[in-house]
């Protein structure tokens, strides 16, 4: 079965500021960051419980080259993204998601 996987508008936002700040460090390294990111989805769509919970039915993901997690719940067929979260920061925020 193939999960559909669907991006939350805050998690857009969190992925734009990304693509952003890493941009302003080196031209490309934005896109860089997207294509990670893209990549560390592609096998939630076959294994949605790949990543364990964290909380409830949240599960959190993790970037291997850049310092992010995104967080994500499966409901049916689809994995909603909720967050996507820079390891510097409070990673524990998502208790009140």
């Amino acid at each position: 079965m193939v999960y559909s996987i669907q991006i939350t508008q805050e998690a857009y936002e969190d992925l734009e500021a990304a693509r952003d700040y890493f941009n302003g460090q080196r031209p490309g390294l934005g896109s860089e960051f997207l294509d990670e990111f893209e990549a560390v989805l592609k096998p939630l769509e076959v294994h949605p419980k790949l990543y364990s919970t964290v909380r409830g039915d949240i599960r959190r993901g993790v970037l291997q080259r850049f310092p992010y997690i995104f967080v994500y719940t499966v409901e049916d067929k689809l994995i909603t993204i909720l967050r996507v979260i820079h390891t510097g920061g409070n990673t524990e925020y998502y208790s009140s998601i």
